[in-house]
């Protein structure tokens, strides 16, 4: 696999917007750090959140801009893959692809990101090995990320406050959940 193009707090200018009826070519991964206004299917218009993420599809139409005329913000990657090996990697992800997603937790991936932006600027004899590696990597991290509900992550909060002496039945209240939380 390798990187096309990467960026990080990547400012736009006013008035921005993405016209690609065919999409880049690519896969394009963007995260959100302004509000974004997406244009999807059947005319369908959805107003992205600040860190909310989107992964494109090769192929799939690509509208999206500024929201409000606030100045549009994000991290972005446009990545390919080199071999029919590496598609049917990403193939066997269970990613959601093409529609807005907020994530239970985004800065230990981002950090990934990162990473692999400075190896695409960093022009090392081993930059293709490990960008191809750090994109697995990014990729599989994603998938855990998006499996993970907000739901299991409070009742394993939970589960560590009551382990410190909270009682669970002032959490409970104090969270305002439902008596079916009692599991804890």
């Amino acid at each position: 696999m390798y990187v096309k193009m990467c960026g990080l707090h990547a400012v736009h200018e006013k008035n921005f917007r993405i016209r690609r009826p065919s999409g880049s070519g690519d896969y394009l991964f963007l995260h959100l750090k302004s509000p974004t206004r997406f244009f999807l299917e059947n005319e369908k218009i959805y107003d992205g959140k600040t860190d909310e993420i989107m992964l494109y599809r090769k192929g799939t139409p690509q509208f999206f801009g500024e929201a409000a005329g606030i100045t549009h913000v994000d991290d972005f990657m446009h990545f390919d893959t080199s071999s029919s090996e590496d598609e049917n990697f990403i193939q066997g992800l269970s990613l959601k692809y093409d529609e807005p997603v907020r994530l239970p937790y985004i800065n230990p991936f981002m950090s990934i990101h990162q990473n692999i932006c400075f190896e695409f600027l960093n022009k090392n004899h081993y930059q293709e090995i490990a960008i191809d590696c750090l994109l697995k990597y990014f990729l599989i991290k994603l998938e855990e990320c998006m499996k993970k509900s907000f739901g299991t992550m409070i009742l394993r909060f939970m589960s560590v406050l009551i382990s410190c002496g909270w009682p669970s039945t002032a959490l409970r209240s104090r969270l305002g959940l439902s008596k079916k939380w009692r599991r804890l």
